[in-house]
């Protein structure tokens, strides 16, 4: 449907073309009119018309002056010039303008009519191709934010080439001379308990919209200081690439940037209520640096959350103390998540002990021979815990050789990573597979005993809970409905003989009460324990 204006000094061919448009043409459903020029433009402004009908010839604002003014506003609405004299006089001016046509008055209806029909159908085909049009931009932009957001994942993760970042670069269009990374954590439990909620009570989809919200504002606020950002979001952390405009120089970066943030941050709490910490590390004037910077803003952040300041450079913690200290108490947790094959967990603290590592050691051949000992500590500790057959350490040495950056040195150390737990994984399935079969093998031979889920458990080592599930997930039939499985089976056996009553038959097969006995046994087979005597008796005659 559109909007239509008519515009002309006389009120009766004002109120006649309105009346044929109501009539005659049903995609028209709003009219208004103006009485002159200077009127026009005022109500088009508000009005924001599809379609105008202007007479040239009025007092004051004339009609050529009028849709001057208008086009400059509303480029895309379309003017018809109305004139009773002849139009070649306006021809030129109205070319230069943008006017659709020209209708001589007095116009008959038919040609009213048609002009409409023409210029709605023209209308039609805009939208249909502006629809299109915004269709594929919207698809360019999600492919645009997939790929920026895959290119700064990459780049956190260090699993990228130096060759590869340029195509990303080239293919986004960005060009730099110096930028920076930071790393950004949503702290909920802060944000949360400013309002008197616990983390634990909010959803993970409000979470989600508040990070949606902060990662916005924090794309606006650096846009506002001259930086293009790339973004992308893992678990509570945002992770920020940023590029300076080519022409902007900054003397001091590390000054410059920590008072951007402080600033952003102040934005934030004051406007959204998020309580952030930021992390910043060193700038960067080649590709080269920036998994080194991502790692550095990483180490910030969490010592700024662990020493609850809001934002902190990688220049200002106390580097020395950090980086000396090897990180032996998340080698040792690292080596408890993978016994209780947390992967998820484990990829987490790999990931801090290889950001130490890079840190720490500038050549790849050390942070090689680093990772070395590190595989052969986890493999050992693990093997011994688990009894799992370990790799020989010639096959890491020959294995490492072959890498030759930080992106594939994080890759070969989560592929071994998740390898080990694969097989810790096997190992206890392989054990807990022969505890079940234990269990079975104990009800079968101990039937006529009285046996519980908690016993069982017990048995194995298990929690009743754990027990119950992984029993199951290997019977295909939870443990009750297996125990009462045997002793039915052992009591269609005992049924053979009629010399038997159902009282002893109850009592061999774990059945204290014959009455209960009878329920399960006609529940499980669908008659009671004397008619399948009866039955198979008369079966076998």
């Amino acid at each position: 449907m559109y909007k239509l204006l008519i515009v002309d000094d006389e009120f009766i061919e004002r109120d006649a073309l309105k009346f044929i448009i109501n009539k005659h043409c049903p995609q028209i459903d709003d009219i208004e009119q103006a009485s002159n020029g200077k009127e026009a433009i005022i109500k088009s402004s508000t009005f924001l018309p599809d379609i105008i009908f202007m007479d040239i010839k009025m007092p004051g604002i004339n009609g050529i002056e009028a849709a001057k003014n208008i086009k400059q506003f509303h480029p895309g609405c379309k003017i018809v010039f109305l004139t009773a004299f002849d139009y070649f006089d306006y021809a030129q001016e109205a070319v230069k303008i943008g006017v659709e046509d020209f209708i001589i008055k007095p116009a008959t209806n038919e040609q009213v009519v048609e002009m409409v029909n023409k210029l709605t159908t023209a209308l039609d085909a805009e939208r249909i191709r502006q629809t299109k049009r915004q269709e594929v931009e919207n698809k360019l932009e999600k492919i645009t934010q997939y790929l920026k957001n895959e290119l700064v994942s990459s780049l956190v993760s260090g699993e990228i080439e130096d060759s590869q970042i340029l195509e990303y670069f080239s293919v986004l269009d960005v060009r730099f001379n110096e930028g920076f990374s930071a790393v950004v954590n949503i702290n909920y439990s802060f944000t949360f308990s400013q309002n008197n909620h616990s983390e634990k009570d909010i959803s993970s989809l409000r979470k989600n919209m508040i990070k949606k919200r902060c990662m916005e504002k924090l794309q606006f606020e650096l846009q506002r200081h001259n930086l293009y950002s790339l973004i992308s979001c893992m678990g509570n952390h945002i992770f920020l690439l940023l590029i300076c405009h080519k022409d902007y120089k900054i003397p001091n970066m590390k000054e410059w940037s920590v008072k951007i943030f402080e600033k952003i941050w102040k934005v934030i709490y004051e406007q959204l209520g998020i309580f952030i910490n930021i992390g910043i590390g060193h700038q960067f004037d080649n590709v080269h640096d920036i998994t080194l910077s991502f790692s550095q803003a990483k180490i910030a952040c969490k010592h700024g959350i662990n020493a609850y300041q809001e934002i902190i450079h990688f220049d200002d913690i106390e580097q020395d103390r950090i980086l000396l200290a090897y990180p032996a108490e998340k080698e040792k947790q690292l080596c408890e998540k993978i016994i209780r094959c947390d992967e998820n967990g484990a990829l987490v603290l790999v990931d801090e002990i290889l950001d130490w590592m890079i840190q720490s050691f500038h050549s790849i051949k050390d942070i090689r021979r680093k990772i070395y000992e590190l595989i052969v500590i986890l493999t050992r500790t693990v093997s011994r815990e688990v009894n799992l057959k370990e790799n020989t350490s010639a096959n890491y040495l020959e294995e490492l050789q072959a890498v030759h950056t930080i992106g594939e040195i994080r890759t070969y150390v989560k592929h071994q990573l998740e390898k080990i737990i694969r097989e810790v994984n096997a190992v206890k399935l392989d054990r807990t597979g022969s505890l079940i079969e234990k269990v079975c093998e104990y009800i079968k031979q101990n039937y006529m005993k009285e046996i519980t889920l908690d016993e069982m458990a017990a048995m194995t080592g298990f929690s009743s809970y754990y027990f119950s599930k992984i029993f199951k997930q290997y019977q295909n039939i939870n443990f009750i409905d297996y125990l009462t499985s045997v002793r039915i089976e052992k009591a269609k056996e005992f049924l053979k003989d009629p010399t038997a009553n159902i009282k002893e038959i109850s009592n061999m097969v774990g059945y204290s009460d014959p009455n209960y006995f009878t329920r399960v046994f006609k529940r499980t087979e669908g008659i009671t324990p004397t008619e399948y005597r009866d039955k198979k008796v008369l079966s076998e005659q």
